[in-house]
């Protein structure tokens, strides 16, 4: 559209946004420096002069900089969606709707929507290219063994039942990612391995993760950041659901098996039994992601 959009974003995601060709501008916002971050992005998004300001996290953090943004336009979601009362905020608010029955992406195209742009038949995100030293001989699947919540997690177990099936009756070589806080879960996977699987949990930075999961076949992952860049790089991705909402927080494409036990989809930070991830059992994982057939550009559910 011809326009220059600059984006405030948190250390995590910083090498995407900062390479991405259709972002001129990328802010950091430094977590462990907040006093200081806080104090230099609002000098420079008060000396520049935005047409638009939009808030899509909708938490106080990102009300504070939409307020102190110079812009003729702020917009942000409707009262319903908003958290920690930023609702109250005088901006622009898009029009209500129910945050549980549609997927956050396309709740953030609403603002598109808002904005009277057109409507876009396929969504395509342009992940840029790194360069990486990670290299991995042959066709490879990749296991993201971690979650973004622990009530989200697979086991240990489990996974190690997976890579023993992809190593027994596939030509792919199963390939263990995830942060430093997953390494020691990924050794206790490897250990329990009849053949071990390739392990770089824990070794690689965003960049490496990128191309790493752009050279893979297929990907099998919980409910994480993975899961979703998968989906921007357009590989097979099989999300694994318990207490959280695919519809809402899900792969946008690709496929989800979603336990269907008494407590799914509760939503719990933590949990005792995890009964809900227990109950996808390898076996069906397998055969989801290696036998079965993919849809294009539609999130299959299983």
């Amino acid at each position: 559209f011809n326009a220059e959009i600059t984006w405030i974003v948190e250390p995590l995601s910083f090498p995407i946004l900062n390479n991405h060709d259709f972002v001129s501008k990328v802010l950091l916002f430094d977590k462990k420096n907040k006093k200081k971050s806080f104090k230099k992005i609002k000098k420079i998004i008060k000396s520049e002069n935005y047409d638009y300001v939009l808030d899509l996290q909708r938490i106080l953090k990102s009300a504070y900089f939409t307020l102190n943004a110079s812009g003729k336009r702020k917009i942000s979601f409707d009262k319903k969606r908003c958290k920690e009362l930023t609702w109250i905020f005088p901006f622009e608010k898009i029009g209500s709707n129910d945050h549980e029955s549609s997927h956050m992406l396309d709740q953030y195209m609403e603002f598109a929507d808002y904005l009277g742009l057109e409507n876009f038949d396929k969504i395509k995100w342009e992940i840029p290219v790194f360069d990486t030293s990670f290299k991995i001989n042959g066709p490879y699947a990749v296991l993201n063994t971690g979650a973004t919540k622990p009530a989200n997690k697979w086991f240990e177990d489990y996974f190690a039942e997976l890579c023993d099936l992809i190593y027994e009756k596939t030509k792919f070589t199963p390939v263990l990612t995830g942060g430093p806080e997953d390494a020691e879960f990924s050794e206790n996977i490897a250990a329990l391995t009849q053949k071990k699987p390739v392990n770089l949990t824990g070794r690689t930075t965003l960049s490496d993760l990128t191309e790493i999961l752009r050279g893979a076949s297929h990907i099998i992952s919980c409910d994480t950041g993975p899961m979703h860049l998968g989906v921007a790089l357009g590989k097979k991705v099989c999300a694994l659901f318990g207490p959280s909402n695919p519809v809402r927080t899900g792969p946008y494409y690709g496929k989800i098996i979603q336990s269907r036990a008494d407590c799914t989809k509760c939503n719990k930070k933590h949990c005792r039994t995890r009964d809900c991830m227990r109950e996808i059992k390898p076996e069906k994982v397998f055969n989801a992601v290696f036998l079965g057939e993919w849809q294009e550009m539609k999130a299959d559910y299983i």
